[in-house]
């Protein structure tokens, strides 16, 4: 019999600002590891990676000179499989 496992699943989206213009978005969240690292994708193409910064409990990260802050995906619970 295999053994039933508890994973925490989050929102495929999040929202971004971007400190260079202030400009507040909606993107895709390509990859999510909490406390680590938050894979996006800027109107639907470009990959930004952005690194959690424990100081602040974000993930900042930047992509052709612009900076890009997010708190991540909201959790959505903990699911048994």
């Amino acid at each position: 019999m295999q053994k039933k496992e508890y994973q925490d699943h989050y929102e495929s989206i999040c929202e971004v600002r971007c400190t260079d213009n202030g400009r507040t978005m909606e993107v895709d969240v390509s990859h999510f590891k909490p406390k680590d690292l938050c894979k996006i994708l800027v109107e639907g193409k470009i990959e930004v990676y952005l690194r959690y910064n424990s100081k602040h409990d974000e993930y900042v990260g930047s992509k052709a000179g612009m900076e890009f802050i997010t708190k991540g995906p909201e959790y959505m619970g903990s699911f048994k499989y």
